[in-house]
This record gives C-alpha cells, structure tokens and sequence, in this order.
C-alpha cells in the first residue's frame, strides 16, 4: 500500500512493507521505484506489517533505499512506535 501526502510543506510517499512472495515483492518494489517525476521529498518505510523479511526481501528492499537516498529524497523507517531516517547528510 502507498500514499502521498502533503506535511509540514513536505511531499510524502509512505511504502508498506509486507510479507510476500518473490514475485509479489518484485512487483511492489518496481511499483514503487523512485521517478524523476514525483514531487516528494521523503519516503516512509513502514515495517509494521512485516513479521519476517527474508534475504531477497532485504537485497532488493536495499537498492530500492538507495535509488532514493541518491536523489536526495529523506528516508524514513517506521516500526510501530520507532522511526529512524537516513538523509543526504548521513543518518
């Protein structure tokens, strides 16, 4: 599931993450690679649904973080009540 909205004069694009097969992780991660296109500024990786991430999970969710990161989009990790980001300048 995605959303965009608007925060705090920020552009957001919440992804969450989920438990699934190769093929249904593929899709999800390729539907929601970063465009030139879109007019965010921050990302929200939300693992609150997640139980278990295998490998693959983790491989393609990491080129997915850093085709963000490189274009200097904000990213955020939520997990229930804990978040972390990672920015341009480090974390």
């Amino acid at each position: 599931m995605v959303g965009v909205w608007p925060s705090f004069n920020k552009m957001q694009k919440e992804l969450k993450l989920f438990n699934g097969t190769k093929t249904s992780w593929s899709i999800f991660i390729d539907e929601n690679r970063y465009t030139a296109t879109e007019n965010i500024n921050e990302v929200l990786i939300n693992f609150s649904n997640c139980k278990f991430l295998e490998p693959f999970h983790l491989v393609i969710l990491s080129c997915l973080i850093e085709e963000y990161f490189l274009n200097g989009i904000h990213v955020e990790f939520i997990y229930g009540n804990f978040t972390a980001s990672v920015n341009a300048s480090g974390f």
